[in-house]
Parts: C-alpha cells; sequence; structure tokens
C-alpha cells in the first residue's frame, strides 16, 4: 500500500515525487505549490481512512448508498477524498483548477482528476 511507501521516506520532495510518478511530458510537473508533500505527509500518517466528505454526509444525517473504498489525496492540499468526491474537490469555487492532482492510495499513481475511476 501506498501509506507505508511514503511514510517511509525520509524526506519526499515536490520535483522527486512527480518525477517519480508522473511522465515527463506532463504539463503539471513544474507548477509552483502543486505538490504539497508536507500536507499528503502529514494525512498519510493521521491513520484517517475514509473520504472526508463521507464523514461530512453521514454526520449531518443523509445516508450515503455505498461508501467507496477507493481513496486518494488531492496532492495540492491534501484532501482525502473517494473518486466522487474527489472530482467535486476539483470542481468546487475555492480549489478550481489548482488541484487537478489526486494521489492514488492503492496504488501510489498519481492522477488527473477526471481520470480516476468510479
Amino acid at each position: 500500500m501506498c501509506y507505508n511507501r511514503i511514510y517511509n521516506r525520509r524526506r519526499m520532495t515536490a520535483e522527486g515525487f512527480a518525477c517519480s510518478v508522473l511522465a515527463k511530458s506532463c504539463e503539471h510537473r513544474y507548477k509552483k505549490g502543486l505538490f504539497r508533500s508536507k500536507d499528503v505527509r502529514k494525512k498519510l500518517k493521521s491513520n484517517k481512512r475514509s473520504c472526508e466528505e463521507c464523514e461530512r454526509i453521514m454526520k449531518i444525517g443523509t445516508t450515503l448508498e455505498q461508501p467507496d473504498e477507493k481513496l486518494s489525496v488531492c496532492v495540492s492540499c491534501g484532501h482525502l477524498t473517494c473518486p466522487i468526491h474527489a472530482k467535486k474537490h476539483w470542481q468546487a469555487v475555492r480549489t478550481g483548477e489548482k488541484h487537478p492532482l489526486f494521489l492514488n492510495l492503492d496504488n501510489c499513481e498519481v492522477q488527473l482528476v477526471f481520470t480516476i475511476e468510479y
């Protein structure tokens, strides 16, 4: 799993992370502030393993059809999310196009939000 792989690294740098995971032709590779490794590392260390939006929905009393077990972390802010809510996170006014990349916790791949499988 991806949790232990990132947790055990001594230092995760944005450029090193981008180079190891993304193809060299990715247009997002050198965007300043896109990879916030400190926020991602903090989320992975927290032992929290459920979508933050799904938790919020359940707290207000709304039931979910079926909580998704596939989780991703926004590499720009550390937001832990399921595939359905990843798209909503990207489309939110407060995040917008600045948060298009997510780290899939199942296979440690960084994906554009619109390529995440539901």
